[in-house]
């Protein structure tokens, strides 16, 4: 019998230093979850909530979309931009599982209100250069026109020689013009094969290229430091090409070569001397 009693006290020892160890350990999550800066709750499989830290006692998101799509899908669900009164949250839903079955879900949410915030000013930010970009660039091109216009208005009351000389000029402020439209379309790189099309075309209307087949691969992008002049370059290769006898077969390629690129141009017939413009 006094054995049998001293088993009972150390089997109740025992339990009690157990149930100590319990309310240590519930204790010791409670003030760490309680008190982190993240939302956390628990969700039975019904999807009743069960428990929730004092922060996601403060915000009250509705995340019913989230739980129905984790049922589903059975795997964890990202909330990726949660909007909770004023402020913003980011976070998952995880699945929980006993034995191999469902048996809930655990929500965790992170505060991204400040970063939300500074995505939005730099989004208005950027809007407001957009604008200014724009209207800088509608200045641009009608000082340009202006320019060519001008040139022209000269030009037809001007002598044989003095009118090549300006309509010259005016192909150059063309092929400027051309340049800037393109990199305010694409941005701050110029694709060359869009480019080379357009500077063709001007170039077929103002020669009246009816004959001339042209075939162009300059498949790359330049910046502006680069696109310019190259384009003057071409403007002025070409030009001495088509003057005076047009080629029937015209040959326009950009290529990489050596670490660097290439321009080739290639013609049936060679270039007339002497034909600036």
């Amino acid at each position: 019998m006094t054995v049998g009693v001293h088993r009972l006290n150390v089997l109740a020892q025992k339990k009690s230093e157990l149930h100590r160890e319990i309310i240590e350990a519930w204790k010791f999550f409670e003030d760490v979850v309680e008190n982190i800066e993240e939302a956390i709750a628990v969700f039975d499989k019904k999807g009743e909530k069960v428990y929730e830290n004092r922060q996601m006692k403060k915000i009250k998101p509705q995340v019913q979309d989230y739980w129905l799509k984790l049922k589903k899908e059975q795997r964890p669900v990202p909330i990726k931009e949660l909007k909770v009164n004023k402020g913003y949250f980011t976070g998952w839903i995880t699945p929980l599982y006993h034995e191999g079955r469902f048996d809930g879900a655990i929500v965790s949410l992170t505060e991204i209100t400040d970063l939300i915030r500074a995505r939005q000013e730099l989004e208005s930010s950027m809007n407001e250069k957009e604008i200014l970009l724009r209207e800088i660039h509608h200045r641009v091109k009608n000082n340009l026109q202006v320019i060519i216009s001008l040139l022209n208005l000269q030009a037809s009351k001007a002598d044989k020689k003095t009118r090549k000389v300006l309509l010259g000029a005016q192909n150059r402020i063309k092929t400027m013009a051309m340049i800037h439209d393109a990199i305010y379309e694409e941005g701050m790189e110029v694709d060359m094969q869009t480019y080379v099309k357009r500077l063709v075309h001007n170039l077929k209307g103002r020669y009246k290229l009816y004959n001339t087949n042209f075939k162009i691969n300059c498949k790359v992008k330049f910046n502006l430091e680069t696109a310019m002049p190259l384009a003057h370059l071409l403007n002025e290769l070409l030009t001495k090409f088509i003057k005076n006898v047009p080629p029937t077969k015209l040959g326009i390629e950009v290529k990489e070569y050596n670490g660097g690129y290439q321009l080739i141009i290639s013609s049936n017939r060679a270039p007339t001397a002497g034909g600036g413009g």
